[in-house]
């Protein structure tokens, strides 16, 4: 735990155990934060349970702290957010009642095994005590560490697809999520649930929630559209959706347009009432809008280094042209074409302004034009390994030390998305330019590994 939170969040925890040693509850920090705690992946939700009554300890803790709290009576939950930005859920434990599937659960006070017990899979059914005197003791009453071990996805008990339908949606997610597979009684119960069409009675607003967090988050996988496909909204004529481009302001309709799946989604809530989607989808824009930005230098750095191989290979053979026209140069501007620029950022695909090359001034005409005409590709390749190189070692030293922070987080995540994309576009500059067709590199390489008579044809 010293190594996977911050000193900020630790102060925290370490406190909340403190305050409830004070009152005499037992709390623990449960769900997603101990699975991914314990596979090493970052997470800062922080789910805190109290074996007594949440609300009065959150209260109590956030005068402690100085921090603003927000409560839900009915639910008995409490959020507290603390001065420096950390925000904390607590919740009493509880056991849930439904009275059919779908229904709202009604709820009631519980021991902290029975509130695990009712949670959607084992790996998510695990809690470290935070008291003093048990600090970091980990509680897995059901095998959830050891399903993380062996990647699988298990509910609790037969019935936790019928009362609660929306963990169908969950168990594809991490399934993809984490590259786990769903374990066979949990099929079996999960196909028998979707053939009872029980998606059906999850409430149309929660059931299009699960959606946009899964479309966002993975792709489309035969088992997931055979899901959506028992689901009657999802067999609406996709042409009749995109032509509904009322409910949004034209720039989202035309961004989305070529993204039905997402745009089902967002019109099924608008239908709901949600007066937030607008904003919503928005952000999910700006998110891809912030990776564009990530995107670019690594674009410039492919497109340089290619032009600047072909330059430098042709100086060193006798053709001093590219020198003379400025293009000898690592500067990005000197290279760019607007149009080609704009297609690689947007399709991966493009083409930057090609360096002028003087056949006749080459020492061997033929051979050295091709040696000129790989350099570009070879430059690319040499480049996309460098960038993977970056990567791996980024990762493997700062993947505990990223995502202490939601500052960091996002600064890593940015970062990440340049060396992804620093890998992707040089790889995909390299093969483009290898295709053996007029103007492009693989031509020219083409050309001279053929005798005379055939590379004149």
């Amino acid at each position: 735990m010293h190594q996977y939170f911050s000193k900020e969040i630790l102060e925290a925890l370490y406190l909340i155990g403190k305050t409830g040693d004070n009152l005499g509850y037992s709390v623990f920090m449960v769900g997603g934060i101990v699975r991914d705690l314990l596979l090493g992946i970052p997470n800062l939700d922080l789910d805190i349970v109290v074996e007594e009554d949440a609300i009065k300890f959150a209260h109590f803790f956030s005068r402690q702290v100085k921090g603003k709290i927000k409560c839900h009576q009915k639910f008995k939950t409490a959020v507290v957010f603390l001065p420096n930005g950390i925000k904390i859920d607590f919740a009493s434990a509880r056991r849930e009642f439904y009275e059919f599937p779908a229904a709202i659960p009604q709820v009631e006070f519980a021991s902290i095994k029975k509130d695990l017990y009712r949670r959607d899979f084992t790996i998510n059914a695990m809690a470290i005590q935070l008291n003093q005197d048990k600090f970091g003791k980990l509680l897995d009453f059901f095998g959830g560490k050891r399903d993380l071990e062996s990647k699988k996805i298990r509910i609790l008990y037969s019935l936790s697809f019928t009362e609660d339908p929306a963990r169908i949606i969950r168990a594809v997610r991490f399934e993809q999520r984490y590259n786990f597979s769903i374990e066979k009684s949990t099929e079996k119960f999960l196909k028998k649930a979707v053939k009872e069409g029980l998606l059906s009675r999850i409430r149309k607003k929660r059931l299009s929630e699960e959606f946009l967090i899964a479309l966002q988050e993975i792709e489309l996988s035969k088992q997931t559209i055979d899901i959506l496909n028992t689901i009657e909204c999802w067999k609406d004529n996709i042409i009749s959706i995109l032509e509904q481009r009322v409910l949004f302001p034209s720039k989202i309709y035309y961004y989305l347009q070529d993204k039905p799946n997402e745009l089902l989604i967002i019109i099924l809530l608008e239908k709901e009432g949600d007066n937030h989607i607008t904003e919503r989808i928005e952000n999910y824009m700006l998110n891809n809008i912030f990776g564009l930005i990530w995107s670019i230098p690594a674009v410039l750095i492919a497109i340089t280094v290619h032009e600047y191989a072909h330059g430098f290979v042709a100086y060193y053979h006798g053709d001093s042209t590219a020198k003379l026209a400025g293009r000898l140069t690592l500067n990005p501007i000197a290279h760019l074409d607007p149009i080609g620029t704009l297609m690689l950022l947007i399709f991966r695909i493009g083409w930057a302004k090609p360096v002028p090359v003087n056949y006749n001034n080459l020492r061997n005409p033929k051979e050295d034009m091709m040696k000129v005409s790989l350099a570009g590709p070879l430059s690319n390749i040499i480049t996309a390994f460098l960038f993977a190189l970056l990567l791996r070692v980024n990762y493997l030293l700062f993947r505990n030390i990223l995502f202490r922070s939601s500052f960091l987080f996002t600064l890593a995540q940015g970062w990440f998305t340049f060396l992804h994309t620093g890998i992707f576009i040089n790889i995909a500059l390299a093969l483009f330019n290898l295709i053996p067709i007029p103007p492009l590199d693989g031509h020219h390489i083409l050309s001279g590994l053929l005798p005379e008579h055939l590379a004149q044809k």
